[in-house]
C-alpha cells in the first residue's frame, strides 16, 4: 500500500512538473514574438505515463519572421513519473502549415497515424538529442489529394559538446557539434509525375555531422560567423534507392568568403542504364539520346562491389558556384542572396 501511494505522490509531482513546463515553454516561445493559442490543456494517464494533452493549438509568427502559421487538434507530451529527462511529444493526427512552403492562407496539411519526437535532456535541462519516428504520413496542399506518402521514416538530432583536441593530435580538427540522421523508407510520390518519377522511393537514408560553432542573430551574420570558425557540413554517407536507380555518395559541404555554398562530393550510381531506358519510354528524352547516353556510362562504368553490376563513380566539385562533374562543368549554380532567404 505504501508503493501504491508513493507512487501515486511521484505521479502527481510529475504532473504538476511537467505542466509548469510546458507553460513556461510557451511563455518563452511568446516572448520571442510567436502567437500562440490553445484552447484547453488537458492532463491524465494514470496510472501509466503522464500526459499533458493541449488542444486546438495555432501558432503564428510574425511578420518579420515569415509569417507562417502552425495548427493541429492536439499535442501531447508524455514522461514517466519522475523521469523527467526523457520526454515524448506525440504529434499524431493532422498538422497544418502555411506560409513556409505554400503562401500564406494556403497550409499544407500534414497526417500521421503515428508521429513521436523523443527528446533527452541532460541533468540541467539541456537538450542533447532529439527523434522524430512516424509511420503513415501523407502531405496535401489545401484540401486536394495527397501529394507525398511515406510509410515510415526517422530524423534524429544529436548535439554534441565541443571539446578541444587532444594535446597529442597531429592536425587538430573542429569536433562534431551536431549529428543528424535520416532515414525513410516507402515514400510515394505524386502520381500525376510521369514514369519513372512515379515510382516509390524504396529507401532513403543519410547521416550528416556539423562542425563549427552557431551564434544567435541575423542569417547573413549567423552564416559568417559560422565559416569564419571553419563550419563545415559532413555528409558521411547518403543512399537512394528509387528503381531502377540506386545512388550512394559523401563529400563536405561548406561556405567561401561571399557565403555561397563550396564542396567535393563522391557519388557512385548503378542502374544508370535502366533509367535511360525508363526515361526515354516516359518521353523525358528521346531514343537516340538514351542509346548515346547509355553507351557513354558503358565506357565509363567499371564493374560494382558484387563484381558484376556496373557502378559509375563521378567526382562532383562545387567551387565560384561552377559545379563540375571532374573536367566538366555541368552548371553555374545561382547566387544565393541570404539576407532574402525567408523574406516574403
Amino acid at each position: 500500500m505504501a508503493l501504491v501511494v508513493l507512487y501515486a505522490l511521484a505521479w502527481l509531482a510529475t504532473a504538476q512538473i511537467l505542466n509548469r513546463q510546458v507553460t513556461q515553454w510557451i511563455q518563452i516561445q511568446r516572448d520571442n514574438g510567436l502567437a500562440i493559442s490553445i484552447g484547453a490543456t488537458v492532463t491524465g494517464g494514470f496510472p501509466g505515463p503522464v500526459r499533458v494533452a493541449a488542444r486546438d493549438v495555432l501558432v503564428v509568427a510574425p511578420i518579420t519572421d515569415g509569417g507562417w502559421t502552425w495548427r493541429t487538434a492536439k499535442v501531447r507530451v508524455v514522461a514517466w513519473p519522475l523521469n523527467f529527462w526523457h520526454l515524448t511529444v506525440d504529434l499524431s493526427g493532422r498538422q497544418g502549415i502555411s506560409g513556409v512552403v505554400t503562401p500564406p492562407g494556403i497550409p499544407v496539411w500534414i497526417a500521421a497515424t503515428g508521429a513521436a519526437l523523443k527528446l533527452d535532456l541532460d541533468s540541467a535541462g539541456r537538450l542533447r538529442t532529439a527523434t522524430l519516428s512516424t509511420t503513415g504520413v501523407s502531405a496535401a496542399v489545401a484540401e486536394l489529394p495527397p501529394v507525398l506518402r511515406l510509410q515510415n521514416g526517422s530524423i534524429s538530432t544529436t548535439l554534441i559538446d565541443p571539446a578541444p583536441p587532444s594535446p597529442g593530435a597531429p592536425s587538430p580538427t573542429l569536433p562534431v557539434t551536431s549529428r543528424i540522421t535520416v532515414d525513410l523508407s516507402g515514400l510515394a510520390l505524386p502520381s500525376s509525375f510521369p514514369p519513372p518519377l512515379d515510382q516509390p522511393i524504396t529507401h532513403a537514408s543519410a547521416t550528416v555531422e556539423i562542425t563549427g560553432k552557431i551564434v544567435t542573430g541575423v542569417l547573413p551574420q549567423v552564416l559568417n560567423a559560422w565559416r569564419a570558425d571553419g563550419g563545415t557540413v559532413e555528409v558521411r554517407a547518403a543512399a537512394l534507392d528509387w528503381p531502377p536507380l540506386h545512388m550512394a555518395g559523401s563529400g563536405t559541404l561548406a561556405l567561401d568568403d561571399q557565403l555561397q555554398p563550396m564542396g567535393a562530393f563522391s557519388l557512385h550510381f548503378q542502374g544508370g542504364g535502366e533509367t535511360l531506358d525508363a526515361l526515354a519510354k516516359g518521353g523525358w528524352i528521346g531514343d537516340g539520346e538514351a542509346g548515346v547516353a547509355k553507351l557513354g556510362l558503358a565506357l565509363m562504368s567499371q564493374p560494382g562491389a558484387d563484381g558484376v553490376t556496373p557502378e559509375l563513380n563521378v567526382p562532383l566539385t562545387l567551387q565560384d558556384r561552377r559545379l563540375t562533374a571532374g573536367p566538366a562543368t555541368l552548371m553555374t549554380m545561382p547566387e544565393i542572396v541570404w539576407a532574402k532567404v525567408g523574406v516574403r
